[in-house]
């Protein structure tokens, strides 16, 4: 049954916190707690359709989709039954489908786990993996995966063990780009108009001249280089280091020959990162109001008002661009295809501590990772109302049907577990899937994939140096500041005072630990 979030209920976020720990205390011992289905027996008939002298009644389990309820997900009912016509078939279960919006989306969970609601499959970004972790509100998922989740493993090989916690599966990632790259996207017409070598640029400092040739040629009121995203800086766009989760202690050099955690702000090559773009805005090339404007690079760029941005990028990045500017984009590479945890735990799947049918829920989720047709249900609707394969093999809108009124509109392929398994879009390039796989294949690797920092015993500290970074980070990395005017020293001070060298200690340590294990 379709469900909308409940808003009358009144518990808060707080209290629901303490009785989902008190709730789930009792579950940690067990590896499938509340399952009402045998354990010991290994599973061969995940996709194997049940005959009616054998089955029993089917496991009821809840796909908590992260998407608001709105016209454009209106036919969401016709997509529950459409998916329980698969998974009543193949393994015997029942998927009641609930969208919650990304605003609420966690304090729902809470609230679902602290009562003791029906709750089975959960979105999980890298943003919230390690606290759900640390909270106890993930099952471990190892068992599982070994008795029903053959398809997981073979889709995503050893990716999958790059997301475990100590040791132990909590979460299935999507299969996208589970690697990315840093890019400058620029305008085709200005490329065009201007003449510019586009095979000539390999890093961030090649774009001066480039920038510099656009801002001569089209005017001194035009600013060639905007923002990706409303509160982003340009620096957080162009990364040769891994995060190591929070980018609060990193690894240089993208962590493909080092594992020395060091404060990245306090670097050589932050300060001269900083100098360019301070040259960059302090010669015109970078859009004045970067650091309060609402608009990200689409609207931007559609009204006219730039011609390149920095971003993250992937296979079919350029496309992607041009739908949404409604104009052609090209998308150069400006780093090497890396991947690290935080790549590859963006988009996940995980099953909640509380599931009363957790076998049932792993079996579904194998499903979404090696059934064609689940995968492009979730995708792309019901075929014939929500869209058609056309003759030149691109699913497409039927004729009359647009974003608006299909009533599946969710572009969250990545999301829905192997979406290479459906067929593209119109408007992708056609080998798409087979370059994002190359990618994925043949990235680079940080030598810290697969570590997850903990973050809990220095909590208090990482809020007191996010508080100083939100103080200095946008206007260092977008240019305002003069590097030489001593603020990054005053910034790195402020950070050191509000305890970054004590998260940096504790990350190494963690690290380290790690390290030896493997």
């Amino acid at each position: 049954m379709i469900r909308k979030p409940g808003f009358k209920r009144i518990f808060t976020c707080v209290l629901a916190t303490l009785m989902l720990m008190v709730l789930v205390a009792g579950c940690g011992n067990s590896t499938t707690p509340g399952t009402n289905e045998p354990q010991t027996k290994p599973d061969n008939t995940a996709g194997t359709p049940t005959t009616p002298a054998t089955q029993e009644k089917p496991a009821e389990i809840v796909f908590a989709l992260l998407a608001d309820n709105s016209p454009r997900t209106a036919d969401a009912p016709l997509i529950e039954d459409a998916i329980n016509e698969i998974t009543l078939n193949k393994i015997n279960t029942k998927v009641s489908l609930q969208l919650y919006p990304y605003s609420s989306y966690d304090q729902q969970i809470t609230l679902m786990q602290s009562g003791n609601e029906p709750l089975d499959l959960i979105f999980v970004t890298n943003a919230n993996y390690s606290s759900y972790v640390s909270r106890n509100q993930l099952l471990q998922l190892d068992e599982l995966i070994d008795k029903y989740g053959a398809g997981i493993r073979e889709a995503l090989g050893d990716y999958l063990d790059a997301t475990a916690i100590d040791g132990k599966l909590y979460i299935v990632p999507t299969i996208r780009d589970l690697a990315k790259y840093y890019a400058v996207n620029m305008r085709k017409d200005l490329v065009d108009k201007y003449n510019i070598d586009t095979s000539a640029i390999k890093d961030i400092y090649d774009l001066t001249p480039i920038l510099k040739k656009v801002k001569e040629g089209e005017g001194a009121d035009f600013y060639p280089l905007v923002t990706a995203a409303a509160g982003r800086s340009i620096l957080s766009y162009y990364v040769k280091y891994d995060p190591l989760g929070d980018a609060i202690g990193v690894l240089l050099n993208d962590g493909l020959d080092n594992t020395k955690v060091v404060l990245y702000e306090e670097t050589e090559e932050y300060r001269e990162l900083v100098k360019l773009v301070h040259d960059w805005y302090e010669a015109g090339y970078i859009m004045r109001d970067i650091t309060t404007t609402q608009e990200g690079y689409s609207s931007l760029l559609k009204a006219g008002k730039g011609f390149a941005y920095l971003n993250g990028a992937k296979a079919g990045y350029a496309e992607q661009a041009t739908r949404n500017v409604g104009a052609p984009i090209l998308t150069i590479p400006l780093t090497p295809t890396i991947a690290n945890t935080a790549s590859v735990t963006q988009v996940n799947w995980g099953i909640s501590v509380t599931s009363k049918y957790p076998d049932a829920a792993t079996k579904y989720l194998n499903l979404m990772y090696s059934d064609k047709d689940l995968v492009t249900l979730l995708c792309w609707g019901i075929e014939g109302k929500h869209y058609k394969i056309y003759e030149d093999g691109f699913a497409y809108y039927p004729e009359g049907v647009d974003g608006d009124s299909s009533g599946w509109t969710l572009n969250m392929g990545y999301a829905m577990g192997n979406q290479f398994l459906s067929p593209l879009w119109r408007g992708e390039q056609p080998n798409l899937w087979e370059q994002m796989k190359k990618d994925n294949d043949t990235a680079l690797r940080s030598k810290a994939l697969g570590f997850t920092f903990n973050s809990e015993n220095v909590k208090t500290e990482l809020a007191a140096v996010n508080s100083v970074r939100s103080q200095y980070r946008m206007l260092i990395e977008c240019g305002l500041a003069d590097p030489d005017s001593g603020i990054i020293e005053e910034y790195v001070a402020k950070m050191k005072e509000a305890g970054v060298d004590k998260i940096i200690a504790e990350k190494q340590a963690q690290l380290d630990a790690w390290l030896a294990k493997k």
